[in-house]
C-alpha cells in the first residue's frame, strides 16, 4: 500500500506517520512526484513540495478511487463533508510533545476516507480507543465493579443515563465532558436514534468514551440497538457488565428467584412491548418461545433436546453453550437442536461448567463483532512483578483480547496445565523474566506462539527471537508496556486483511487554501 505525503508541514505528521508504518509494515511513503521517500524529515525541509490541495479536488479524487485518504487539521474541514466521505480524528497523543506550538496540532487531526473501504477501519480501530458499554450496577456506588470505576476515571467523555447511582459521576476526570441522555417514561432527554447517532459520532473523535448505563446494560438496556449502530460502522467497542436489580434485590430481601425445593427458576420480561405503554401480557407462544437459561445443564442437552423436538420446536431452533463464563477459558459454542449435541461431544468440554440457552437470541448471528484488532485472542503476560501487568491488561483488554498474569513460579515445568492452554501469544513484561524463562523452558514449550519483548520506547524491536539477552537492563514503565501491545494488535491486524499494493492514500495538512 503506498501513502502519498503530499505536505510541506509534514513536521507536525512525522510521528503519526512513523507509528503507522512501523504498525503496519506493508506502507509505503512516497509524495507527490510519486518517489520513494527513505527519509520522511526530508520532505519537511522543501517547502516547494506542497501548498496544500484544495477541498474540492480532494473530493474528486477521493470519490474517483485516485486516492484512498488524507489527513486534514480539523479546523480546516468545511462545515458539511459528503456522505460518501467518512472521517475520524486522530487521538491527543498525536498533538504531543515538539508539535505542540504548532497550530495544526493544536487543532487536531482528521483523516477522510471513502465509505465503504475496507482498510482504514482496521487502522481507524488499530488507533483509537473503544468505545466502552459500561454497567452502572444499582442502589449505591458500592454495587459499582472495579472495571467500570477504572473505565469511568480514564475516560474522556461519558454519556449517562438517568439511573444511575449517586456519585457514581464523581469518579470521572475533572476535564471529562459529561453528556445526559436519559429516559423518563412519557418523556425522553435525547430520542434513541438521536444517542445512536451521538455514539457513532463519538466513536470517531479519537476519545476515550464511556457509555454508562443502569444495572447491567445487556438487560433492558438497549444495549443491542447500540451497539448495532457501531458494528454497522465497524467501530470498536467493549462490554463491562453491571450488579442488576434482580441481583440487589433478591441478595438483600430473601426473595431468591431460586429456592431448592421451592422454585427451580425465573422468568425475566418487561410487562410491554416495543411502542406501547400499557401492560401486554406474554402469550403462551411468546413463553414457549422466550430466551431460556439453564444453570449446571451441560451434561443433560441431549434431554433438553429430545423435549424441545417432542413439544414441536423447529430442528433448527438456536441452542448455545456458553461454558466458564467471563473467565479465561471461556468458550461459547453455538448450534441448533438438530447438531449442538455433536458441536459439544469434543473430550475438552467435558466435565467443565456452561449455561445452556436456548430461543431465538441464541442464535450465532447475534454473538458481538467487537471489531477489535485482538477480538477472541488470549495473551499471558510473563513478568516477576504484578505491576506492570495492570497496564497490560487494560491495553489487551482495550483491543478485544484476554489476558492472564503467569511467574516463574506459574510456570513449574514445561508439563505445567499453562502451556495446555489456547493462546495466541506470550508477553514478557521484562527482560530478566524473559531470560529466567528460556533458561528454565525450550523455544519448544512455546510451539507457533508469538513472543514479545516489552522494549524502551525508544527501541523500535519489541519483538524479538528467542534467546539472551545482553547489554544493561533497562526500566520499563507503562507507556512502553502499552507500546509492546500496541504493537502486537498490528501484528494481528496485518494478518488479518491483505494489504493491496496499490492502494494510494493522500496525507495532507491544509495550509487553508
Amino acid at each position: 500500500m503506498q501513502i502519498i505525503v503530499g505536505s510541506y508541514k509534514l513536521e507536525i505528521v512525522k510521528n503519526f506517520l512513523c507509528e503507522l508504518g512501523d504498525l503496519l509494515p506493508e506502507l509505503e511513503f512516497i509524495h507527490e512526484e510519486f518517489a520513494p521517500v527513505t527519509e520522511l524529515r526530508d520532505l519537511s525541509t522543501d517547502p516547494g513540495l506542497s501548498r496544500g490541495l484544495p477541498w474540492e479536488k480532494l473530493l474528486v479524487a477521493l470519490s474517483e478511487h485516485q486516492l484512498a485518504g488524507a489527513i486534514y487539521r480539523s479546523d480546516m474541514l468545511p462545515q458539511n463533508v459528503p456522505d460518501e466521505i467518512d472521517k475520524f480524528s486522530l487521538p491527543d497523543r498525536y498533538r504531543a510533545g515538539e508539535f505542540l506550538h504548532s497550530g495544526a496540532a493544536a487543532a487536531g487531526l482528521t483523516l477522510l476516507f471513502r465509505r465503504g473501504d475496507v482498510l482504514m477501519p482496521i487502522i481507524r480501530n488499530l488507533l483509537l480507543p473503544p468505545l466502552v458499554f459500561a454497567g452502572a450496577g444499582i442502589g449505591g456506588i458500592d454495587n459499582v465493579t472495579l472495571g467500570v470505576v477504572n473505565a469511568l476515571k480514564d475516560c474522556d467523555v461519558c454519556v449517562y443515563d438517568a439511573l444511575i447511582p449517586d456519585g457514581i459521576i464523581d469518579f470521572l476526570p475533572p476535564a471529562a465532558k459529561k453528556i445526559f441522555v436519559g429516559k423518563r417514561r412519557g418523556h425522553h432527554y435525547m430520542k434513541q436514534a438521536e444517542i445512536n447517532r451521538l455514539l457513532i459520532e463519538l466513536g470517531k473523535s479519537g476519545k476515550k468514551v464511556v457509555r454508562l448505563k443502569g444495572g447491567d446494560p445487556s438487560v433492558f438496556g438497549r444495549l443491542a440497538e447500540e451497539v448495532d449502530s457501531l458494528q454497522r460502522e465497524v467501530l470498536s467497542f467493549r462490554v463491562l457488565p453491571g450488579i442488576t436489580t434482580l441481583n440487589v434485590a433478591a441478595a438483600g430481601s430473601g426473595l431468591l428467584p431460586s429456592r431448592r425445593g421451592v422454585n427451580r427458576g425465573f422468568t425475566i420480561s418487561t410487562p410491554r412491548r416495543a411502542g406501547s405503554h400499557d401492560f401486554v401480557p406474554l402469550s403462551e407462544r411468546e413463553l414457549k418461545e422466550s430466551f431460556n437459561v439453564y444453570y449446571m445443564a451441560a451434561n443433560l442437552v441431549p434431554e433438553i433436546v429430545t423435549t424441545m423436538l417432542a413439544d414441536g420446536f423447529p430442528s433448527d431452533w438456536p441452542v448455545s453453550l456458553i461454558y466458564d463464563a467471563g473467565s479465561w477459558s471461556e468458550t461459547v459454542i453455538c448450534g441448533t437442536l438438530t447438531d449442538i449435541e455433536a458441536k459439544i461431544s469434543r473430550p475438552d468440554l467435558k466435565r467443565r461448567p456452561a449455561l445452556v440457552l436456548t430461543g431465538k437470541s441464541a442464535a450465532e448471528s447475534y454473538l458481538f463483532q467487537t471489531n477489535a484488532p485482538l477480538e477472541k485472542k488470549k495473551i499471558i503476560c510473563y513478568g516477576a512483578e504484578r505491576k506492570l501487568y495492570s497496564p497490560a491488561k487494560t491495553a489487551i483488554e482495550n483491543f478485544g483480547g484476554k489476558s492472564m498474569f503467569a511467574t516463574v513460579d506459574t510456570l513449574a515445568d514445561a508439563e505445567s496445565d499453562i502451556f495446555k492452554l489456547e493462546y495466541a501469544a506470550i508477553i514478557f513484561l521484562d527482560e530478566q523474566s524473559r531470560q529466567d524463562f528460556y533458561s528454565k523452558f525450550s523455544c519448544g514449550s512455546l510451539g507457533d506462539k508469538i513472543t514479545v519483548m516489552v522494549a524502551d520506547a525508544s527501541d523500535c524491536r519489541p519483538f524479538v527471537a528467542a534467546g539472551k539477552l545482553s547489554g544493561p537492563v533497562p526500566t520499563l514503565t507503562a507507556p512502553d508496556i502499552e507500546n509492546a501491545v500496541l504493537r502486537l494488535a498490528a501484528y494481528f491486524s496485518n494478518r488479518k486483511i491483505e494489504m493491496r499494493r496499490n492502494y494510494t492514500m493522500k496525507m495532507e495538512i491544509s495550509n487553508g487554501r
